[in-house]
C-alpha cells in the first residue's frame, strides 16, 4: 500500500470513529466544555494530508457533523474546510512537528473555526457560547496531542 492510500485509508477511519464517538457522547456528557472530536480530526489529519487533502477532510468532518447534529450543514462544512486549510498554513510555517505543537494549532484553529461558526449560526446566549468555545478549544488541544503522535506514528514512522 502507498502512501497516499494508507492516509486515505487512515483518515476514512478516523473520520468515522470520531463521527461514531460524537454520536454516542451528544447527550450523554452534561458539560460546557464538550469536546469536537471531528475538528480534532480534522486539525490532526491536516497535518499529515497536502492543502486539498486537508481541506477535504475538514469539509467531510464539518458535513458529517452538521448532519448528526441536524444543523446547517453550510456552515458547518465551511467553517471546517477552513479549519483545514488553517491547519496547512500552519503546517507551511515549517515548525517542528510534535504532539504539543499539534496542540497548540488544534486549540487556535478550533477557536477560530468555531468563533466564525458562532458568528455566522449566532444562538441565543452568546456569551455563554463564547465561554464554551474557548473552553472547547482548549480541550480539543489538549486531545489532539495524543492522536497526533498515533498518527505520526501510523503515517509517518520514518520522521518519528
Amino acid at each position: 500500500m502507498n502512501a497516499s492510500s494508507s492516509k486515505f485509508l487512515a483518515a476514512t477511519i478516523l473520520i468515522y470513529v470520531c463521527a461514531a464517538i460524537t454520536q454516542s457522547i451528544g447527550t450523554a456528557v452534561q458539560s460546557l466544555f464538550v469536546p469536537d472530536f471531528m475538528l480534532i480530526a480534522t486539525c490532526c489529519l491536516g497535518m499529515f494530508l497536502s492543502r486539498t487533502g486537508s481541506m477535504a477532510a475538514g469539509a467531510t468532518c464539518g458535513i458529517l457533523e452538521g448532519a448528526m447534529i441536524g444543523a446547517n450543514l453550510t456552515w458547518y462544512g465551511l467553517t471546517r474546510l477552513l479549519a483545514g486549510w488553517l491547519v496547512t498554513i500552519f503546517k507551511s510555517m515549517e515548525m517542528e512537528s510534535n504532539a504539543l505543537i499539534a496542540g497548540v494549532i488544534t486549540a487556535i484553529v478550533s477557536f477560530i473555526s468555531q468563533l466564525l461558526l458562532l458568528f455566522v449560526a449566532p444562538s441565543a446566549a452568546i456569551g455563554v457560547s463564547f465561554l464554551a468555545t474557548i473552553g472547547t478549544a482548549l480541550v480539543n488541544g489538549v486531545l489532539a496531542a495524543p492522536l497526533f503522535a498515533l498518527l505520526k506514528r501510523l503515517l509517518d514512522p520514518v520522521n518519528r
